[in-house]
Parts: structure tokens; C-alpha cells; sequence
């Protein structure tokens, strides 16, 4: 399937860009399984433990939203948009959030089951972790890890499956 080679590359160049941000790639696994994510979100991390300022609860970063990204695509709440890209096929967003990565595994999971996607994989190695959806020939990529300043950085592309 020639989308899901595409995504894959752009999901490899977004690895690497989050794996230039993390504190410790040799970190362990924060427990995200491949077959199952975690039922029971994670306890935030402590507000004082975050030396970046607080990501905005809207998008004031000055980089919209496209108009057209789906609206049943799930962003987390509280982010800070750091760019977008918008393709014949595809949108793209790169967000800054506070949620710690293991939880914002469980928001995802449990929003885009509830917006009829189904999960199709799902792998996290020590630089972060990437889950795929697919819903109606569409498809949503979702990769995500923590960075040096505390924040969780996460890409999320969607477009056409196949």
C-alpha cells in the first residue's frame, strides 16, 4: 500500500526529529505495549517539575489550525501549535503539550475509538511512540515522545488511505 509507505517515511523523519528532542534516548519504555495502551491514564508530571512555560489552552502560537484538518481527528486541549503543512493528500501538525506522553496515549486511544477509528499499530521505542488509525479509506498518524523541555512533542498526519 503506497500510503502506508509514504506515512511510514514521514513518520521516520518526525522519529528522528523527536528523537533530537528527548532527555535520554537510552531511557526505558514508559510501559506502552504494542498490542494494548494503557486503560488508566498516568498521574500528570508536577507543574514546578516543567521548566518551559505553559502551553496555551488555544492555539495562540500564531500557526493556525487548517480549516480543513478533521474535526474527528483528536488534538489534545491544551497545545501549543508549532506548525502546520497542509498537501494535496495530507494535513500535518506539529503541537507542543504538557500531557505526559503515556497519558496522552490513553486520550488518543480512547477519543479516536469513540470517533469510530480503529487502531492499526501501535510501537514505542525509548525515543517515543507512534500510533496509526484508519476510518472510511482514511488514515491517522500520531507520533509522539518527550522533549528536553519538559513538554511532550507530538506530529499528527492525516489524509487518504491508499
Amino acid at each position: 500500500m503506497p500510503s502506508i509507505r509514504r506515512l511510514l517515511a514521514t513518520g521516520g523523519t518526525v522519529a528522528m526529529l523527536l528523537a533530537a528532542g528527548c532527555r535520554n534516548a537510552q531511557e526505558p519504555a514508559t510501559g506502552l505495549a504494542a498490542a494494548t495502551l494503557p486503560a488508566v491514564p498516568a498521574p500528570a508530571l508536577p507543574m514546578a517539575a516543567v521548566q518551559a512555560p505553559a502551553a496555551p489552552a488555544a492555539d495562540t502560537t500564531g500557526v493556525p489550525i487548517p480549516a480543513d484538518f478533521p474535526a474527528d481527528v483528536y488534538l489534545p486541549p491544551q497545545r501549543a501549535v508549532d506548525g502546520a503543512l497542509a498537501t494535496a493528500e495530507a494535513r500535518q501538525l506539529q503541537l507542543a503539550t504538557r500531557t505526559p506522553p503515556a497519558r496522552l496515549a490513553g486520550e488518543i486511544e480512547r477519543a479516536m475509538q469513540a470517533a469510530g477509528w480503529t487502531r492499526e499499530m501501535a510501537v514505542q521505542s525509548g525515543q517515543g511512540s507512534l500510533l496509526l488509525y484508519r476510518k472510511q479509506q482514511r488514515q491517522a498518524v500520531y507520533q509522539f515522545g518527550p522533549a528536553a523541555d519538559g513538554l511532550t512533542r507530538l506530529a499528527v498526519r492525516t489524509g487518504r488511505d491508499g
